[in-house]
């Protein structure tokens, strides 16, 4: 990928790469068919291509862009000074992984992954670390013409979109057994479900002062929303699975990430909907379980 070659056919001379040290790992993480899309997504972006579907980010990540890969999977990258294209991150929509490893210095905004000295060396090993905590959540998501309407400039794609139902930490907190078992205990919790009716409700915005930021999310109306989440917290919690939120649940798709003086609040479109099915995010791989009906163990990256 990259290196400063021609593409196949182009005539166009593409930029070299370099790779955050632990981008190369999430990588090879990757089922064949998303890490072949990721790849060419890095190919395109080293040669150029304007047809991308690349939106900058804010907050932490502000100076970096996120371009789309596969439905859930970005490229997060950067241009460095000298010209060389740096990837930072390569996973789910999920950048809270990605917040914590670049911000580690602002080593990365200069010199991507060239470190000489130990104490560089020593920052980068602490960011690779972070490998290892990819998300994991049970979530509903919206229909792709309801995520289009919704969305906000500049901030969440559309299919990025979804509205957690139960947040479970990372995948480090768990052995590998646990994740491998959770979208069946999850599918075979879905069977006895019903379809749920959904509203968009309105706007809001969660402070979060630590970071400087605010999360600005478009609220949800959900029929019987509240038994649900609680019913399918206990259920995981009675299979040794946790909530880590110290807060109550509160229905929401996230729009976009501000700044805390962030003051005007978007206008969110009235849409209704029905939820005829679950997702469970496991690291890179999201799971299907349909609502009211037996577990089809349907997997998709």
């Amino acid at each position: 990928m990259g290196g400063g070659e021609e593409g196949p056919g182009s005539g166009v001379e593409t930029r070299a790469v370099s790779f955050h040290p632990a981008a190369h790992k999430e990588l090879s993480k990757l089922d064949s068919a998303s890490r072949k899309r990721v790849a060419a997504t890095i190919d395109s972006l080293a040669a150029g291509d304007e047809g991308l579907q690349t939106h900058a980010l804010n907050g932490p990540l502000k100076g970096w862009q996120a371009t789309k890969a596969t439905r859930g999977h970005r490229v997060i990258h950067r241009d460095l000074d000298d010209g060389i294209l740096h990837v930072g991150y390569v996973g789910l929509h999920e950048y809270e992984t990605a917040q914590r490893r670049l911000a580690v210095t602002e080593f990365f905004r200069h010199a991507g992954e060239r470190a000489t000295d130990h104490s560089q060396q020593a920052l980068l090993a602490e960011a690779a670390a972070v490998d290892h905590s990819d998300g994991v959540m049970v979530a509903l998501l919206p229909p792709a013409a309801v995520a289009d309407d919704v969305a906000h400039e500049g901030g969440q794609p559309p299919e990025d979109l979804h509205i957690t139902l139960a947040y479970l930490g990372n995948t480090a907190d768990y052995s590998e057994r646990e994740l491998a078992v959770l979208p069946q205990l999850v599918s075979a919790w879905a069977v006895r479900q019903k379809p749920v009716q959904i509203r968009t409700g309105g706007v809001g915005k969660f402070a979060n002062p630590d970071k400087g930021q605010h999360v600005l999310y478009a609220a949800m109306d959900i029929s019987g929303g509240a038994q649900l989440h609680s019913d399918l917290a206990r259920y995981l919690e009675r299979h040794r699975y946790r909530l880590p939120s110290e807060h109550g649940w509160t229905p929401h798709m996230t729009l976009r990430y501000v700044d805390q003086h962030f003051r005007f609040m978007p206008h969110v479109p009235e849409h209704r909907w029905t939820a005829t099915a679950v997702y469970t995010y496991v690291g890179q791989t999201r799971h299907e379980a349909r609502l009211g009906t037996l577990p089809s163990g349907t997997a998709t990256p």
